[in-house]
């Protein structure tokens, strides 16, 4: 879909893609990359662009279920990385290159350092776990690092040492933890901390705010408008409203993009002419978040005036997930929600009713079903089968009554083990990756042939499920062995093959891991290592 709307002249393939010529317009050019060196390269004739001409088209969550692509001109880019006041960047810089291509982040992680003189230190993995993240900021003297909160979240639990010589953190793409936030800042009383926001949109920042060294642990704000940008907060009928008052944030300034590309009534629907006081009616986009101003000209985020959800910076419309739920021929209804995970991030979870007599195998069949029609990021991190929906007066489905069930029976749950499950895990090894796939993914059963993502893991969970891993069983091991080894069985074996340390030691090890329960649980999982041994 993407390439048919965008249409492009060229498109650079390496050997294990020139298939997707097929998928390509008519007329489109396959050029596969690869290393050239030496002095053939071919001139090109130089293009004449303005500040103004296309930059760049990045594809971000439609209503529709259609993604859209956002044109980005070259001075949202300039603006974002040049003369700006939320960063300190020059050639004794080093910036963190961390982001898929396919983020808007990239662009600030790229152009940024190259634009002001500095280094871009590229983390190559493309599913890094946290060590791997935390050894390039110390190996690559990393001086400014952007991450989502998801991450963040994930270094400060893990691994706040490796924050210590990072001078400027930048944190966003989504709601930051003010628990975390505050234990950097008492770790690091120095520290350049900024939350900031901002939309595709927009050229990915919008404002920031510098959290002091005295924070108190409230929600943080996301500041006030950055270099040649602006805010402002308007009503239903696109008025604003006064300072206090909850509205639609509208966005404005350099940063503004284009619109969206070959979609012209949704471009005129989200980016609107606003009457703000000036001579001329201003540019603006309608970013359908809710915020307030305060008095001293602060901006705080209060939510989405929409069901849109953020998960790893990714936008995601709840109400397409429900729509690719519906279209399977075996759910006669279904229902989305967002619930909060372990590391204050967002999970989906998805209500189905079925339309015949489910088997006990439904839920993972129908994740894989909705991985060949939608992106693996919309597919619901747990899939429940209900009978029926509760409703409202309105005779519409409550999913508040949802969301407030599926935390009482996780909550009744979250300790329990049954007979079956224990008896599955063959070693204390096992049994140990089985808890920490419960505590990560807050899940109830693991059946021996499902995997991480079986169960709906992401891979944000994988890098907490790593980390918490490696501590509990005070070894380490290469976050490849979880996606080599999907199993808790083989990956069992896998990382104990790993190092054939003495018995006495592991036993010493698995012990002190062990939760506290009943005795002879613990003395049965201790014999099982034994006899593993």
């Amino acid at each position: 879909m993407m390439l048919q709307d965008c249409a492009p002249k060229v498109v650079l393939v390496d050997g294990a893609f020139v298939d997707l010529a097929c998928a390509l317009p008519i007329g489109c050019q396959v050029t596969l990359a690869v290393d050239r060196r030496g002095d053939d390269r071919k001139a090109f004739p130089r293009a004449h662009l303005s500040s103004g001409s296309p930059a760049y088209i990045i594809y971000t969550s439609g209503s529709t279920g259609r993604p859209k692509g956002v044109i980005v001109p070259h001075k949202g880019i300039v603006n974002l990385c040049r003369d700006q006041n939320f960063f300190t960047m020059g050639a004794s810089q080093t910036h963190l290159h961390m982001a898929p291509m396919s983020s808007d982040v990239s662009q600030h992680e790229i152009w940024m350092p190259l634009l002001n003189g500095g280094r871009c230190a590229v983390l190559e993995m493309a599913n890094p776990s946290l060590s791997m993240i935390a050894d390039a900021l110390v190996r690559h003297n990393v001086t400014m690092a952007g991450m989502t909160p998801g991450i963040f979240h994930l270094l400060v639990d893990h691994h706040l040492e490796a924050l210590g010589s990072v001078a400027q953190v930048v944190c966003g793409g989504d709601v930051v933890s003010p628990g975390h936030v505050k234990a950097l800042r008492a770790a690091y009383p120095d520290k350049s901390f900024r939350n900031v926001y901002g939309p595709t949109e927009n050229s990915v920042i919008s404002s920031s705010f510098f959290v002091p060294t005295d924070w108190d642990g409230a929600a943080v704000p996301i500041g006030k408008a950055v270099s040649r940008c602006g805010m402002a907060i308007v009503d239903n009928s696109r008025q604003p409203v006064v300072d206090g008052e909850m509205g639609e944030l509208a966005v404005t300034g350099a940063g503004l993009a284009i619109g969206y590309l070959n979609r012209p009534e949704e471009t005129a629907r989200k980016f609107v002419l606003l009457d703000l006081g000036d001579e001329t009616p201003t540019r603006a986009y309608l970013t359908g978040d809710l915020a307030r101003r305060r008095p001293d000209g602060v901006f705080e985020f209060c939510g989405r005036a929409d069901r849109q959800i953020k998960v790893m910076g990714r936008r995601i419309e709840l109400d397409d997930v429900e729509n690719a739920l519906r279209a399977d021929s075996h759910v006669a209804d279904a229902a989305a929600l967002a619930v909060a995970d372990r590391s204050a991030g967002k999970r989906i979870v998805g209500f189905v009713r079925p339309a015949c007599a489910a088997a006990a195998d439904f839920s993972d069949k129908l994740r894989a079903r909705l991985l060949r029609t939608i992106p693996e990021f919309m597919v619901p991190n747990d899939i429940e089968v209900v009978e029926s929906f509760p409703l409202t007066p309105g005779r519409k489905v409550d999913r508040d009554a949802l969301g407030a069930a599926l935390a009482a029976r996780q909550a009744s749950e979250s300790d329990r083990r049954t007979e079956a499950e224990q008896g599955a895990e063959s070693s204390s090894v096992e049994a140990l990756i089985a808890d920490v796939w419960r505590e990560v993914l807050q899940c109830r059963e693991i059946r021996p042939d499902q995997t991480f993502f079986d169960l709906g893991g992401r891979s944000l969970q994988m890098m907490e499920a790593h980390a918490a891993l490696q501590k509990r069983l005070g070894r380490s091991f290469d976050i490849v062995l979880m996606f080599r080894h999907p199993l808790i069985h083989d990956l069992a074996a896998a990382i104990e093959g790993l190092v054939r340390e003495p018995a006495t030691q592991l036993l010493r090890r698995v012990s002190a891991s062990i939760p506290n329960g009943p005795r002879a649980e613990k003395t049965s999982r201790l014999q099982s290592v034994r006899r593993a041994r």
